[in-house]
């Protein structure tokens, strides 16, 4: 769930990056880290929803497999008739933080992706790595062409901005593929 700074819902999964960081700016600036309420209505802010996520040792699902982060999203594209581009974002010991509908596309593609858009949510969460997740109605689990330019022009993006695509799931009701298995993304720099 997208919300702006009112608490609406955001049809077109935009979010207002200013109204969404001023909560967590003001709870650093008083360094009052120990107020619960404010911190969640900050991550609501940026789009967060707790119901999405289960509880691992610390209050936080961590993927440890593709697999766990395929379990995590089938639901969100199974059966989808159109195309769906989606961001989840991740802790340096990955730790999902936040979840995201990035973009919605056609029966056969997603025509534009702007980096900025993928890494929102790892710039205000200051998330280590993105996984870009998005499905494919026809059926056909291999990248399109346009597939791998994009994720080639996110991955160099991410590089920049010191967040590390961790792989790009092309996903079908009940199977997925893995950009990351495949070794069509670049190595990983960070090292646990």
């Amino acid at each position: 769930m997208v919300v702006d700074a009112t608490g609406n819902r955001v049809s077109n999964g935009a979010i207002d990056p200013v109204a969404a960081a001023e909560p967590l700016k003001q709870l650093v600036s008083k360094g009052s880290a120990h107020r619960a309420p404010e911190i969640m209505e900050a991550l609501r802010l940026l789009g967060y929803d707790r119901d999405s996520l289960t509880s691992g040792e610390e209050g936080m699902l961590i993927v440890r497999r593709t697999e766990d982060l395929f379990g995590l999203v089938r639901n969100q594209l199974y059966g989808l008739g159109h195309e769906q581009l989606h961001v989840a974002t991740l802790t340096r010991y990955y730790g999902v933080l936040a979840r995201r509908l990035v973009y919605e596309g056609t029966v056969d593609s997603i025509q534009t992706v702007e980096p900025r858009d993928v890494f929102r949510d790892a710039l205000l969460t200051g998330g280590q790595y993105v996984v870009m997740y998005h499905n494919h109605p026809t059926g056909y689990m291999h990248p399109s062409n346009l597939d791998k330019r994009t994720t080639k022009m996110i991955c160099k993006a991410g590089k920049l901005l010191g967040v590390e695509v961790l792989d790009h799931l092309i996903c079908f009701n009940d199977r997925f593929f893995s950009m990351r298995h495949a070794r069509m993304l670049p190595r990983l720099e960070r090292i646990k």
